[in-house]
């Protein structure tokens, strides 16, 4: 079976890579992986260890924030687990409210812990790019994603 995204979705898709974790709803068992890309519909994970389809997952994006790092959580629901060339698995999860543009929201709260507002106006930190500024979260993504393309 190939699992290879980029041929199989006809939805934009933008590269994010941060920490996730991904916790079972019974608690008993995590599993860390990274995140490689992020869509409207879902997330593409990179584990080192199969996920069970036959569950609900609550994922956990570590978002660096000041020197630290700040949590953005969001339920989800696995499509496949898939082995890699590497010896780690591909596996894609889909948001479970679809109502909710999740990657609108999670890539804009990155945006923000990247470009702190506060910081910027004291001297401290770097400021939003001026095309940036007042852009919804749908804009910044469509500006993301010309940028991705401008190979």
């Amino acid at each position: 079976m190939d699992m290879n995204l980029a041929e199989q979705r006809d939805y934009p898709r933008f590269p994010l890579d941060v920490e996730a974790r991904i916790i079972n709803m019974e608690g008993t068992a995590c599993n860390l992986g990274r995140t490689q890309d992020i869509s409207k519909v879902g997330v593409s994970v990179r584990t080192d260890a199969p996920i069970a389809l036959d569950a609900v997952y609550t994922l956990l994006f570590a978002v660096p924030h000041g020197g630290g790092q700040n949590e953005v959580y969001a339920l989800m629901d696995p499509l496949y687990s898939v082995p890699d060339q590497d010896g780690g698995y591909q596996t894609g999860f889909a948001f479970r409210h679809v109502g909710v543009n999740h990657a609108a929201l999670i890539l804009s709260y990155i945006t923000r812990r990247q470009y702190p507002q506060e910081a910027a106006q004291h001297g401290r930190g770097r400021a939003l790019p001026s095309y940036l500024r007042g852009m919804s979260p749908a804009a910044r993504l469509l500006t993301w994603r010309a940028s991705c393309h401008d190979d």
